[in-house]
Parts: C-alpha cells; sequence; structure tokens
C-alpha cells in the first residue's frame, strides 16, 4: 500500500508537539546515559534557526522563483537533462535545478516515520510496505525508457536514541563489509554508526525481502525490458554520510551483475565517510574495471556548506570528496564512468553555526545561488574557461599569483 500526503518532518526536527526537553530538566531518576541523550537533544535544537522549517517542500517562493516538488514529474526530468537534445540552455538549467530540489526534498522527507505523512515529490510512490523509519523507498510509475528507484536515507531524529547513539559510534572507525554480497570490494575503515546503520537497513526484511534481492528485480526487470536503471540515493546528515556508503556498495552490486544505467548520490551536510585512504579507496574501486561489467555510472554529489559544525566530523576522518573554501566553490573528480563532486555554499551565520547544517537552506540555494557554471559542473559538463574568468569572487592574493605567474613565464 502506498500513500503520499502534504506534511512532512524536516532535518533533525523535533517532536511534533514542539517539547524537547533540556538536559537540566530531566527528571533526577534518569540514568547518566539518559542524561547524556537528552543533553545532545537540547544541543541540536537549540542550533536550529527559528525559521528554518520541514526539510521537504517549503511552499513560499525564493527570489521570485518557486520549485514545487510535487509538480516535477522525476523520470521525465532524468531522461530530459540525460539527452538534451533541442533544450535551450535556460531551460536545461531549469530542470537541473529542478532535479536537485527534488533530491532535497526527498531527503527530507526521509526524516518522516509516519509513512501517511510524507508528501508527494517527483511523481512518486512511496512503496510503504519496503520503509522503515530510518529508510525510505520509491519507485516511479513505467516509463518508455527508464526505471527509476529512490533509496532515501533519514538523518538524526532527535527524539531516536538510537540515531544518537548512531552519530556517537561514527566517530570510532570499523572495518567496512558490503552487507549485499561479501564478496564485493571493502573500503577499509568507516564511521561504525555509519556501517551499522547501513547493514541494520540492507538485511531487514522488507515485503518478506532483503534489500539486495529488491535491487537486483528492479535491476534484471529494467535489463529485460531494455531500458536504463536511474537509481537515486538520498540523504541528509546521518543520512548523508549513510547514502553516500550505501551509494558505493548499490554500485559495485549493481555493476558485479551487469547492469546498464546509473547510481546517483545526493549527500546534503554529510558528516566524515572514514579514514585517511576512504576517499582514495572510494575513487580506485568504482573505477576498476574488474568490476564494471555492464555500462553502470556512478555519481556522488556532496552539498556542503561554511561554518557548518558537522561535516568537520569525526575528527581524523575524511569524506570521498571535499569542497575546499574556494573562489568557483566547488570540486569535482571525473573519469569515464565516476563523477564524483562537492558544491560548495556560503556560510549563514557565523554566530549560531548550527542553522548552517539546516537542509531547508539548500532550497534557495538550488533555487538561486548556485551558479550557472558550478550547475554545469555538478551534472558533469566540461567547464567553460570564458564563463570561469569571469567569477567575481577571487581573492587578491590569487590574481597577484596570476599576474606573476604570467610575468616569470614572459621572462
Amino acid at each position: 500500500m502506498r500513500s503520499c500526503v502534504s506534511e512532512q518532518g524536516g532535518a533533525h526536527a523535533p517532536a511534533r508537539d514542539g517539547a524537547v526537553p533540556s538536559a537540566s530538566s530531566a527528571p533526577s531518576g534518569y540514568s547518566r546515559r539518559e542524561r547524556s541523550l537528552e543533553a545532545i537533544r537540547a544541543f541540536f535544537d537549540a542550533s536550529r534557526s527559528p525559521d528554518a522549517g520541514a526539510g521537504g517542500i517549503d511552499p513560499s517562493p525564493v527570489a521570485g522563483k518557486t520549485i514545487d516538488a510535487a509538480q516535477i514529474d522525476l523520470v521525465e526530468l532524468i531522461e530530459h537533462i540525460e539527452q538534451p537534445d533541442g533544450l535551450s540552455p535556460a531551460s536545461l538549467d531549469g530542470r537541473r535545478r529542478a532535479l536537485l530540489e527534488c533530491m532535497r526534498a526527498l531527503a527530507g522527507e526521509a526524516y518522516t516515520e509516519d509513512f501517511q505523512r510524507i508528501a508527494p515529490i517527483g511523481q512518486l510512490n512511496l512503496c510503504a510496505d519496503r520503509c522503515t523509519p530510518a529508510l525510505k523507498l520509491w519507485e516511479a510509475a513505467p516509463a518508455e525508457h527508464t526505471a527509476a528507484l529512490v533509496l532515501g536515507f533519514s538523518g538524526t531524529r532527535m527524539t531516536d536514541s538510537a540515531d544518537l547513539l548512531c552519530d556517537l559510534k561514527g566517530q570510532i572507525p570499523e572495518l567496512h563489509g558490503n552487507p549485499l554480497h561479501e564478496s564485493l570490494p571493502p573500503l577499509g575503515h568507516v564511521g561504525a554508526g555509519w556501517q551499522e546503520r547501513w547493514c541494520d537497513e540492507a538485511t531487514k526484511l522488507r515485503g518478506g525481502e532483503r534489500l539486495a534481492g529488491i535491487l537486483a528485480k528492479y535491476a534484471d526487470a529494467a535489463n529485460r525490458e531494455g531500458k536504463i536503471l536511474s537509481l537515486s540515493v538520498v540523504g541528509h546528515s546521518l543520512g548523508g554520510v549513510v547514502a553516500a556508503l550505501a551509494g558505493f556498495d548499490i554500485a559495485t552490486f549493481l555493476r558485479d551483475r551487469g547492469t546498464r544505467g546509473r547510481v546517483s548520490v545526493y549527500s546534503f551536510n554529510p558528516p566524515r565517510l572514514g579514514v585517511k585512504g576512504t576517499a582514495q579507496a572510494y575513487r580506485r574501486i568504482l573505477e576498476d574495471e574488474r568490476f564494471d561489467k555492464g555500462a553502470l555510472g556512478f555519481t556522488l554529489l556532496q552539498f556542503t556548506r561554511e561554518l557548518d559544525p558537522i561535516q568537520s566530523l569525526p575528527f581524523f576522518m575524511e569524506h570521498p570528496d571535499w569542497a575546499a573554501p574556494q573562489s568557483d566553490r566547488h570540486t569535482v573528480h571525473r573519469s569515464a564512468n565516476v563523477h564524483i563532486q562537492s558544491h560548495y555554499d556560503g556560510v549563514t551565520d557565523r554566530l549560531n553555526l548550527g542553522v548552517n547544517h539546516d537542509l531547508a537552506l539548500w532550497k534557495e540555494a538550488i533555487a538561486t545561488r548556485i551558479t550557472q557554471d558550478a550547475l554545469s559542473g555538478l551534472f558533469g559538463d566540461p567547464p567553460d574557461p570564458r564563463a570561469r574568468c569571469g567569477e567575481p569572487g577571487v581573492s587578491r592574493r590569487g590574481l597577484l599569483g596570476v599576474v606573476v605567474r604570467e610575468i616569470v613565464r614572459g621572462w
């Protein structure tokens, strides 16, 4: 049974009655563990901006533009973006922004525990019998050329002690293993909380099947019908890092089966994934021809924000890719079938740093602040030197360095 309604939860959403107890207000009978969990809840609740709403659809216009994720046809968007022939640059730009907004909204809806309250997005069907509070599964209606599936991992729900403990355990390295098939290549050591959350969700029964069986059925059906499989994995915060880990494992699993299509990960404000060497292993394994038996592409898009404290944790770990503060606000790793990129957004609040972690802020960024050049890079277009030369914001030191290099080269 699948159902969609309009109300949704948000990033680090408190209980719906708004009552989030502080550590000092905890009953005297609480254990030390319970007091610690209450303190963590109070910290994250205080870090949210007063008007940072739900992580799902925000009906208010942003700077004169509105992207209504409920009206988006996700499959049509994917097909037009993959085959943009005949589209004007403005039309392609709008479709790309609509796709990103759809993925942002799905990452917000992944927080919602009551499946009846999940908002309709992208004209997708929620597979309620295959969902859990931590992982949602949506499928698209049958289309001529594309079979589309979306997995959405919930971020930290501040009323759920298991999520909070997952965040804490993420600080501890643990050897990675692919829960979809034990023979697939490991990444090395990743955050224990991320690995445990992903393994737990991958091995749960969903309508009588585990996730490996479900994914195999979608892939085999797409192959039989001559369709391209488009599998998107989304998440924010805790959900973002789990999505990056799950997307890697799903890609190697489907490649081993000879699946045609693309696995795309949209990770918003994620913490770090694993110990030093994780990024190199992430790219090396995905690019290894031994594990590429079909024509399956892989994309990881990370969306980061200046002064977000969560994305700088755990200490002594690293992201699969990282966008340092640069004038072009994005970095990229691209090869034949692998596209890994981070987009870097400016700071929102320099005093209350927790605000910079809010998923809702990406709605305006997607609609207006991501430049056309950065947007093109996110979708794999080669950089336009003319557009980059005209970008504002180059530091005086950087400009001086360019001038000095040119003078030296002229000598």
